[in-house]
């Protein structure tokens, strides 16, 4: 749950997760806008709670150079520089014709959470998604939530356990 973040901080966060070996899940409520969007590409898996909201944006940035030919040259490295890790990071997720409306534009892009589980499981290739009581993942086993989460059993639309046919 966040409006989001500063991308230096946030790009620490990144490297460590692109150098994790463990399993990564993560669990998204309330609001996940801006810099927080990020690390769920980097993620494994991601639960994410009815009613939560997503905001996609173009970078923002304050200017730290004084003089007026730094701050020129400054800023239009930053929008390549930035431009290039937009496309790299969200793209298969949203459409080419959104990302440039974001970044050439300044277009933010408003999700729910049923369009972004939706998105998600066809950009992560995985099956229809269904929406999890947070009272059935704590009546599974230890063993069950493992298997659940290493993608070796799924939940099917009657809240059962089954074989998962997805590598």
């Amino acid at each position: 749950n966040s409006g989001g973040g500063d991308l230096d901080t946030t790009l620490g966060l990144l490297d460590a997760l692109d150098n994790c070996q463990a399993h990564v899940h993560a669990r998204v409520s309330g609001t996940c806008a801006s810099a927080a969007t990020l690390p769920l590409f980097k993620c494994d898996t991601v639960h994410v709670a009815k009613g939560t909201y997503f905001l996609f944006h173009n970078a923002s940035y304050g200017m730290w150079p004084t003089d007026t030919n730094e701050v020129e040259r400054y800023s239009k490295f930053q929008k390549k520089r930035l431009d290039k890790f937009m496309r790299e990071i969200y793209s298969g997720f949203l459409t080419e014709e959104e990302l440039t409306d974001m970044i050439d534009n300044n277009r933010q892009i408003h999700m729910d959470d049923v369009e972004f589980v939706q998105r998600w499981n066809k950009y992560k290739g995985i099956g229809e998604q269904v929406f999890v009581p947070d009272s059935f993942l704590k009546s599974l086993k230890k063993e069950q939530l493992i298997d659940l989460l290493q993608g070796r059993v799924r939940i099917n639309e009657n809240m059962e356990l089954e074989e998962n046919s997805i590598g």
